[in-house]
Formats: structure tokens, C-alpha cells, sequence
């Protein structure tokens, strides 16, 4: 007779399992929040900045800083802390106030198949005054960046290897 109860699953299928869910409602949050346009301008509903792997470890070193100032009642310490604590914030602020404003149009892509390296051609403008400063735009597996430093950049070509954007 064949049981109804499944077996135990490994203990890495499962954390897969929870991480693949996370990563599908993000995706459909996202979908509903940004639909896809060939034409987007950046703005507060479009810009996430999150930390990378060294914003996190700033971050640990921030709180070490900080139980290290409440433990030895060091007034200096909390000076260092909250002011390299300040900083981030506002190294935050100056990379929103850098991407706000740029428009970014998708030109068109070479025909390719899946999983070949294809390229796609983007038009960054800049809708400011001011301009934007040292942008570098990229696929995580593509091996093309362009640094972007001037106030007009020119249409641009990435090759980028995955079996589409989605």
C-alpha cells in the first residue's frame, strides 16, 4: 500500500522553495507597481537603492562603532559613529538626486535564440540641468559597462547572455 504522507524534504529544498516564493511575489509586486514601458523616466516610484554586500558591512561596523561608544561612554565615538551614520544617508540622497530625472529608451534588440548573447541598444537623456555623474550601466552576467559621465550620452549597446529579460 502506498503511503499518503510525502517524504521529508532536504533541508536546502526547502530554503529554495521559500526564497523562489519570495522572489516570484517581489516579481509580481514589481509587475503591478512598474508596468513595462520602451520608455521610462526615473523617478521615486522607479529609483530602489539598496546596500550592497560592503553597504552591509559599513553597517556592522556602524553598530560595532556604536556598542563599543555605549560600552566605554566615549563621546567621541558617538561623534564618529553618527556622523560616518550620516554620511551613508546622505551618500543615499546624492545617488537618488543623480538618477532622478534620467530617461532611458529602449532603441531595439539583435534577433538572437535562447541563451545566445544578443545586444540591445539603449538611449540614456538626461531631463535636468544638472546632468548625471558617473553612471554605469550593466546585466550582471553581460561583460559590457558603460561609464556615463557627460550631460547627452549617445545610444549604447550591451550584449547580455541570459535567455531574455523579464
Amino acid at each position: 500500500m502506498k503511503s499518503t504522507w510525502s517524504e521529508p524534504a532536504a533541508p536546502g529544498a526547502r530554503a529554495a522553495a521559500l526564497s523562489g516564493g519570495l522572489q516570484g511575489r517581489w516579481r509580481r509586486w514589481l509587475n503591478r507597481r512598474i508596468p513595462r514601458a520602451s520608455t521610462v523616466t526615473l523617478d521615486q516610484r522607479r529609483i530602489f537603492i539598496f546596500p550592497s554586500a560592503t553597504g552591509f558591512f559599513f553597517f556592522l561596523c556602524l553598530l560595532v562603532m556604536l556598542i563599543a561608544a555605549i560600552n566605554y561612554q566615549n563621546n567621541m565615538s558617538y561623534a564618529l559613529t553618527f556622523l560616518l551614520a550620516n554620511l551613508f544617508v546622505v551618500a543615499v540622497l546624492h545617488s537618488y538626486a543623480n538618477l532622478s530625472g534620467l530617461t532611458l529608451t529602449a532603441l531595439g534588440a539583435d534577433d538572437a535564440f535562447p541563451h545566445q548573447r544578443t545586444a540591445f541598444r539603449l538611449r540614456l537623456r538626461c531631463s535636468n540641468r544638472r546632468g548625471h555623474h558617473a553612471l554605469r550601466i550593466g546585466w550582471p552576467a553581460g561583460t559590457a559597462r558603460k561609464d556615463c559621465v557627460s550631460r547627452v550620452c549617445t545610444p549604447w549597446v550591451c550584449c547580455a547572455a541570459g535567455p531574455g529579460w523579464t
